[in-house]
């Protein structure tokens, strides 16, 4: 009997070691799939990219995607001097765009450019570009060309996908790519774009649109990039301003309080 009670208890702690082991493989894998989903855009940068170089990718690149349309327009220069200056500083803007002219008129390698910038800089530097990108073509209107080539960058630059989505609804439904046209932003009829500005679907419950609105805040508050530079302080507070309006779009869609 003594041995009969002895073998269950060894298949029973047996069973006991399986089960943990099988909570461990299944916590194990949930948290490899998330980390192989999100290693490429937020892993830190085996190197560190000069500012002469970082410069001159961003010019190369705002160049290829200023004619990307076919022309560069007024909105696109004044857009363009605003960022440089608030950056580099007036004198080093002036210089710039003289070389800005020289490189519309030539081509860049804009996928080893992109690769370079994502070996050597931080996630979040590289979506600041982004920013920058979607400001220029904003600043008359986003064709599709545009579009185009921001998502070759995008694609480059390991940008993730929600993160491109939720900067393009910005631009394309708030002020925030509106400040060089003569009309308002459209009225939308929903507030899909605003969900995917707050990386959530439409079918969120009110708590979780909540909670999505106060992490995106907490991730793009100004505060975070007040040692960047003016001009990566002002970005950050302009999206800042945008995550609030659509935030207060999908309030007035739903009723919320």
């Amino acid at each position: 009997m003594d041995g009969l009670v002895n073998l269950f208890e060894g298949i029973g702690r047996f069973l006991i070691i399986c089960g943990i082991f099988a909570i461990y493989a299944f916590f194990a894998s949930v948290l490899n799939a998330i980390q192989i989903e999100t290693d490429a855009a937020v892993k830190e940068p085996v190197g560190d990219l000069p500012d002469s170089r970082f410069k001159e990718y961003q010019l190369k690149l705002i160049a290829m995607l200023m004619k990307a349309d076919g022309h560069t327009t007024k909105g696109e220069l004044s857009e363009f001097k605003r960022y440089w200056t608030a950056t580099y500083g007036e004198k080093d803007c002036a210089y710039q765009l003289k070389e800005l002219q020289r490189l519309l008129n030539t081509n860049s390698d804009t996928i080893e450019i992109c690769l370079d910038i994502t070996r050597n800089t931080k996630y979040l530097t590289r979506l600041e570009l982004l920013r920058t990108f979607f400001a220029i073509a904003a600043a008359d209107e986003i064709d599709d060309n545009e579009l185009a080539r921001i998502k070759h960058y995008a694609h480059y630059l390991n940008i993730r996908q929600p993160d491109f989505d939720s900067v393009f609804a910005l631009y394309s439904h708030t002020y925030y790519g509106w400040r060089y046209r003569q009309t308002p932003p459209p009225v939308a009829q929903s507030a899909d774009w605003a969900y995917t500005a707050l990386e959530i679907s439409p079918t969120a419950s009110d708590d979780e649109v909540k909670k999505a609105y106060r992490l995106m805040a907490m991730r793009f508050h100004p505060d975070k990039q007040m040692q960047a530079g003016e001009a990566a302080y002002q970005s950050a507070t302009e999206k800042f301003q945008a995550l609030g309006q659509a935030y207060e779009a999908i309030k007035r869609e739903r009723g919320m309080n």
